[in-house]
């Protein structure tokens, strides 16, 4: 299936990732790469996989990569996730489950409490 990819600036200080389809070892570099361009220009990010059917474990360093590339610009993320990508979490990383919510408004609030 495969995976598609698009960002969109929703604040002048805030892009949103969206992610649709499955995620894996064939294309997990592929997210790390679009969300790593995204970052780059933006103080905030929210990633959204709420409509990811299938996050395989190789996603797992996407997260790792990604948070240590936002912490060295100063970025704050976080992830907005649907089931798939909750039970890999739950199951493999919690520093990076605290990023983790499951509603829009839940993502949107945590990062506005960080500012």
């Amino acid at each position: 299936m495969g995976a598609e990819f698009s960002a969109q600036r929703i604040e002048p200080d805030l892009v949103w990732v969206d992610v649709r389809g499955e995620i894996d070892i064939r294309n997990a570099r592929a997210l790390f790469t679009f969300a790593h361009q995204q970052i780059e220009g933006s103080p905030r990010m929210v990633l959204d996989l709420a409509s990811v059917e299938f996050f395989g474990a190789a996603g797992l360093s996407v997260f790792d990569e990604l948070d240590e590339r936002a912490s060295a610009l100063n970025v704050r993320w976080a992830i907005l996730g649907g089931r798939p990508v909750q039970r890999l979490l739950r199951a493999a990383d919690s520093a990076i489950a605290a990023k983790s919510y499951r509603t829009r408004e839940g993502v949107l609030a945590a990062l506005a409490r960080e500012t």
